[in-house]
């Protein structure tokens, strides 16, 4: 297996990851389906995907979106199906760990155990606070929570690097891309930001209501 990416992914999903079948996904594969049996849990290296439950007429409700360090499908340890899927929200570079390696290491190494609850504890707070603004705040609030995380300073002005279509942030915040575009016309409107292909530049503070 080739030596895997260090960036984002904390030691024990290294450790856990390096037990695993390197895989590969390209963007919009679902690769975990709601209802499957769940015989192996996934270790996300690089890229980002989204967690979701939909219905028979296609319609989703999303709990998150996940970046690298993310452990998926570990709900299989109780032995049941599948309760949600998984699709790849870009290219997604993983590790699949069969059920059984994951409940040898957690009976064997006691350090790694710790170190894994808190890494799904850490997934919890933040499934926790993902669901609480797609309960409670509107879709600009959640707009403006994910480009302030995602800022960073560059040559003196507060950048979102990340190429990102209208299409992804709206998947990302559980918003439709007309909502997006919509919000982006405003704030462009309003010199807050402006944005092309390659970056997002935040002009200044963006309000906490819209």
């Amino acid at each position: 297996m080739p030596a895997l990416p260090a960036d984002h992914v904390s030691p024990a999903m290294l450790a856990l990851a390096a037990s695993g079948e390197r895989r590969h996904y390209p963007r919009r594969t679902r690769f975990i389906s709601e209802g499957d049996e769940g015989d192996a849990i996934f270790v996300i290296l690089s890229g980002r995907v989204k967690v979701f439950a939909s219905d028979e007429q296609g319609k989703e409700f999303l709990f998150g979106t996940y970046d690298a360090g993310t452990i998926l499908g570990e709900m299989a340890l109780d032995g049941q199906r599948r309760s949600a899927s998984v699709e790849a929200l870009t290219d997604v570079q993983c590790a699949v760990v069969p059920i059984t390696v994951l409940r040898q290491r957690i009976a064997d190494d006691p350090v790694f155990t710790l170190e894994l609850i808190r890494t799904l504890i850490q997934r919890s707070r933040n499934t926790t606070t993902f669901s609480r603004r797609l309960a409670l705040d509107s879709a600009y609030q959640r707009l403006a929570a994910m480009l302030n995380e995602r800022a960073v300073m560059r040559d003196g002005q507060r950048v979102v690097a990340e190429a990102l279509s209208q299409q992804a942030i709206g998947e990302r915040i559980g918003a439709s891309r007309d909502m997006v575009s919509k919000l982006f016309k405003e704030l462009v409107k309003g010199e807050y930001l402006r944005h092309d292909k390659q970056q997002i530049v935040l002009l200044r503070p963006l309000p906490a209501r819209w």
